[in-house]
């Protein structure tokens, strides 16, 4: 199961999950609409001061993510925290969601 609350992301451990992400120029509160070359960048951790993320996703002219079961089946049950970076085809970097609250549910089955 999938919860959404704000940019806290709630998943049963081993379940898929679609993460849409819209992005809104800062600079005026429009829509982005990702270019050719523009790459979205998902990464998980237990801390934020761990070196290498548990696991990464990355797409390149889309925004949604995929997160496959075996992306969660082998983690402890609780919370993580994610983040998700923009970088433009002509290489500027933005933080779209910042440092953020991902748990991991328990499962039954």
């Amino acid at each position: 199961m999938l919860y959404l609350e704000g940019n806290t992301i709630r998943l049963t451990r081993g379940d898929t999950a679609f993460l849409s992400v819209p992005i809104v120029r800062a600079d005026t509160g429009e829509p982005y609409d990702l270019a050719e070359g523009d790459t979205l960048e998902f990464s998980l951790k237990k801390y934020t001061s761990d070196e290498e993320p548990i696991f990464q996703k990355k797409i390149i002219g889309g925004n949604t993510f995929t997160i496959r079961p075996d992306d969660t089946s082998g983690l402890r049950f609780g919370k993580y925290k994610y983040d998700v970076q923009l970088t433009t085809a002509q290489g500027h970097v933005f933080t779209v969601i910042e440092a953020s609250v991902f748990e991991v549910m328990e499962e039954v089955t």
